[in-house]
């Protein structure tokens, strides 16, 4: 959602085109799932709160990624020139977790934003606003039934590994 995260990552298209796009799908009655990355060069706390508050307001369901360089990725090869790759392994590299020195964040700083972003959108103060408002209530229902009822983003969140990544992260402070 940031003009300097999407340059840095070579997006050929703006925020504004994809909030205006977001809005003209909406109004057509279509069910919004955003795949967002945050983190990036562009993002700042600050940022990241405004660009959550729209979020919140627009979206039906959201997958949040850390900045992740895959290997052998012209990203990959920046972020191990700027010696921002905090560790190579591999089995981290989901998105989920974060694996780089962000820019404006400490690095358990930017996880522990990814984790909270989680548990507010998905909260059921905001799962129930989502539904009063859903295209498909049903399917509203029944993803706030998997993330409360079935563990769903708390087996992600809260996995052994997660809890151990995001100590590793808290002692790199």
């Amino acid at each position: 959602m940031n003009e300097d995260t999407l340059k840095s990552y070579g997006k050929p298209y703006n925020a504004k085109q994809n909030k205006k796009n977001i809005q003209t799908l909406r109004k057509a009655g279509f069910w919004i799932h955003g795949m967002m990355m945050v983190g990036g060069d562009g993002d700042t706390p600050k940022s990241l709160r405004e660009d959550f508050e729209w979020m919140k307001r627009n979206l039906d369901s959201i997958q949040i990624f850390a900045p992740t360089p895959f290997p052998g990725s012209e990203f990959f090869k920046r972020m191990d020139k700027e010696k921002r790759i905090i560790t190579k392994d591999y089995s981290l590299y989901d998105a989920q977790n974060v694996v780089i020195k962000p820019k404006n964040f400490s690095a358990f700083e930017l996880q522990k934003t990814i984790n909270r972003m989680y548990e507010e959108f998905y909260s059921f103060k905001e799962s129930f606003r989502r539904w009063k408002t859903s295209p498909l209530k049903d399917v509203t229902f029944a993803l706030y039934v998997y993330t409360h009822f079935l563990g769903g983003i708390k087996k992600t969140l809260y996995s052994p590994q997660a809890i151990k990544h995001l100590e590793f992260l808290k002692s790199l402070n």
